[in-house]
């Protein structure tokens, strides 16, 4: 197995910090390096489960509680606790 993967762009990334860029460039680049938590169904504003199965919203608001799918791993390799 090997070979070469050609993947054309119209730009380059600004970045690949997610909670900073803005542009779609750096989006398409970040969003092939780190998972989110949830997402949205495709064409939808619907959220569903993604590195997250399930979470729990404080009646306040304020305060977010994320289960993690078993076996999630941190960029360096650690397991989530």
């Amino acid at each position: 197995m090997g070979g070469v993967l050609v993947f054309g762009r119209s730009g380059d990334s600004v970045g690949l910090d997610p909670g900073r860029e803005t542009d779609g460039e750096s989006f398409y680049g970040s969003t092939a390096v780190f998972d989110t938590l949830v997402e949205f169904e495709l064409g939808q504003t619907a959220v569903k489960p993604a590195l997250a199965e399930t979470w729990e919203v404080s009646i306040d608001g304020l305060t977010y509680t994320f289960s993690l799918r078993e076996a999630s791993k941190f960029h360096d390799g650690t397991l989530q606790c």
